[in-house]
């Protein structure tokens, strides 16, 4: 167990190893909101639209495109047994290699968790436009209520250089606008 006070520190190292298992994790994380078991449609569609999502946070292989990724990293999980896809299904495997695929989901927990932190921050926002620096402090205020009350998992999660990146990605998506130091309607 890592101490409480202690926690941010692993989530650094955590997050300089992570980069290794993102497609894994993309991939687990997206069959794990599925019930564990998918057809390869649904899945595929999942990962595309967390790696988009997650474009600012993680790095992706430049050299090929999405569903090169997608299928490398789903046959790597297949030739682990992590995964088994029979016919259009995509479900976890059995034992210790199918246990792998929740670890793997883990691995981008506190992203996920700061993301519907971030999103349901802006759809409750009555008030736009709003400073950022005054959202920020409301957010961080909400991520440590949700934490004291259990709805977040993970201290970590409640982050201001995640927040400020899923906030970026909803102005990307065009949710909220980013206009100088104010955030606006999308």
């Amino acid at each position: 167990a890592v101490p409480e006070g202690k926690r941010l520190a692993v989530e650094y190292f955590k997050n300089n190893v992570l980069h290794f298992f993102v497609p894994s994790a993309l991939v687990a994380s997206s069959l794990a909101a599925l019930g564990w078991e998918a057809p390869m449609t649904a899945l595929r569609d999942r990962v595309r639209e967390l790696s988009r999502l997650f474009k600012l946070e993680f790095h992706y292989r430049a050299d090929a495109p999405f569903e090169e990724i997608f299928s490398d990293a789903l046959g790597r999980m297949i030739e682990a047994g992590e995964v088994i896809w029979e016919g259009d299904v995509v479900r976890r495997g059995p034992g210790r290699d199918g246990a792998r695929v929740e670890v793997y989901a883990e691995m981008i927990r506190t992203y996920l968790e700061a993301y519907v932190l971030a999103l349901d921050s802006v759809k409750a926002e009555q008030a736009l436009p709003i400073a950022r620096k005054d959202w920020s402090k409301q957010i961080l205020a909400r991520g440590q209520r949700a934490f004291a009350a259990g709805d977040i998992t993970l201290r970590e999660t409640v982050s201001k250089p995640k927040l400020e990146s899923a906030l970026s990605a909803f102005h990307e998506l065009g949710l909220v606008r980013l206009d100088g130091n104010d955030i606006r309607e999308g």
